[in-house]
């Protein structure tokens, strides 16, 4: 059994190129969109310095930002969801399913 860490990381990135590359990269690692600029997902234990090493050849460190927050999945589940997105296709009893 592999461990993980349950993440949400979100970002403010003014660069339309360096912001898609970060998104790849995100997805890549089997994080899903909930918002904009926000994901969530599990990450390899271990792993999410290697992600945050990724993102930080991307983005200019003087002006962009990441925050990668590592939370407990029970109480990622109790998050409480008010409205809709476009990304909220992986929403059930106000929290994203996660495989």
């Amino acid at each position: 059994m592999i461990l993980t860490g349950f993440y949400v990381v979100v970002y403010d990135i003014g660069d339309t190129g360096k912001r898609n590359r970060v998104i790849i990269t995100l997805e890549r690692w089997g994080l899903r969109r909930i918002q904009r600029s926000a994901f969530v997902g599990q990450i390899p234990e271990g792993r999410a310095k290697d992600v945050a090493r990724e993102i930080e050849m991307i983005i200019v460190l003087e002006k962009d930002v990441v925050h990668m927050i590592q939370i407990d999945r029970r109480e990622w589940e109790k998050a409480i969801v008010i409205g809709t997105s476009a990304w909220s296709s992986g929403l059930k009893n106000n929290a994203v399913i996660m495989d």
